[in-house]
């Protein structure tokens, strides 16, 4: 293989002496579905039901589209008990799929009555020919709301309208911290307890609202109330760079500058409805902000922010790439209709 890059299933793979050493072609007795990247955020509401969203980047290597169930499982990480299930059914292209959907007032039933609890998610694929593949994610806490009893003459409570917090947006150097600090509107809301929660482990955070960076890239934390008011603060960390000798202290930080945005394919032909996703590359390697935007010219194309295409209606358009310091380089798309034809025989 004379590529400088060679990706399977959306993923670099290794090479040896030119050759890819593995790939996804699943035998008889091989699993033909993937899980990965999976993301997922909750809250409970002052009932204790979930609302959230759940994404993962599901894999099929079947030759054409097949129908599949996604189930999402929330377990209390205490008990271990099941304490919600979503499950939706989709149908999974050829491929790498982006699948996400969102929940809300979903059934739950803890074991614990108030208080936070930990909780981890299991997201389960089953295809309607049995092959099933999962995936775990963790790090998920909620808030659950003492139930109240009707008959009980207390003060009606009052509940939380809005979250302020400050900052709304953070730069980090990985393991450095900053604090977060969180109000509730009004000042007189009956429960003012809020849960932290990250999106990824790109960044931790604790229920005080300390934020430590342990990783390169971006990030989100959420702050929830126990009646589902939400607010969310973005995070991007830095990579911490020593200069040894350069007579600047260790632990400073250098910009590199974007010079080139690359990308394999500057021509793409897709059929309605078909998902590909772009290769993209920053020049130099060691740039500081590899961050790029998705911009497409028309709605022939749908976009999204990591860089996956969908075909929606037949036509051309360009999708512009554009580094944060401005940067860029377009690709043209082609969109065909699919020529998939019907032959009716009558008597």
């Amino acid at each position: 293989l004379d590529a400088e890059n060679v990706s399977i299933d959306g993923k670099e793979i290794e090479r040896n002496n030119g050759q890819a050493v593995s790939s996804f072609v699943a035998t008889s007795e091989e699993n033909p579905l993937k899980v990965d990247d999976i993301e997922t955020s909750v809250v409970c509401g002052a009932d204790n039901k979930l609302n959230g969203t759940v994404s993962a980047t599901v894999i099929s290597n079947a030759a054409s589209a097949k129908n599949v169930t996604v189930t999402a499982d929330y377990y209390e990480v205490r008990s271990g008990k099941k304490a919600a299930s979503y499950a939706k059914e989709v149908q999974l292209e050829a491929g790498m799929n982006m699948e996400s959907f969102s929940f809300e007032n979903l059934e739950t039933e803890f074991s614990e009555t108030e208080g936070l609890v930990p909780m981890f998610c299991k997201l389960t694929v089953t295809d309607e020919d049995g092959n099933s593949v999962d995936g775990t994610v963790d790090g998920i806490t909620v808030t659950l709301t003492k139930k109240t009893d009707p008959t009980d003459p207390t003060d009606p409570e009052v509940a939380v309208e809005k979250i302020i917090v400050m900052p709304e947006e953070l730069t980090l150097l990985v393991g450095e911290s900053a604090q977060l600090n969180a109000t509730v509107l009004p000042e007189n809301a009956s429960d003012k307890k809020l849960v932290y929660t990250a999106l990824n482990g790109n960044v931790s955070v604790t229920q005080d609202g300390k934020v430590t960076a342990n990783r390169v890239g971006t990030s989100r934390i959420s702050i929830s109330s126990s009646n589902g008011k939400n607010a969310v603060v973005s995070v991007t960390v830095k990579e911490k760079t020593g200069l040894g000798d350069t007579g600047k202290p260790d632990g400073t930080e250098v910009a590199v500058t974007v010079k080139k945005v690359t990308v394999k394919k500057k021509k793409l032909v897709l059929k309605v409805g078909q998902t590909v996703r772009l290769k993209v590359s920053i020049l130099p390697k060691n740039a500081t902000d590899k961050r790029v935007s998705y911009k497409s010219s028309n709605k022939n194309v749908k976009v999204s922010k990591k860089g996956y295409v969908t075909g929606k209606k037949a036509g051309k358009t360009k999708i512009t790439i554009k580094s944060m310091n401005g940067k860029k380089t377009v690709v043209n798309v082609t969109v065909k209709k699919d020529q998939t034809r019907l032959v009716f025989l009558l008597d």
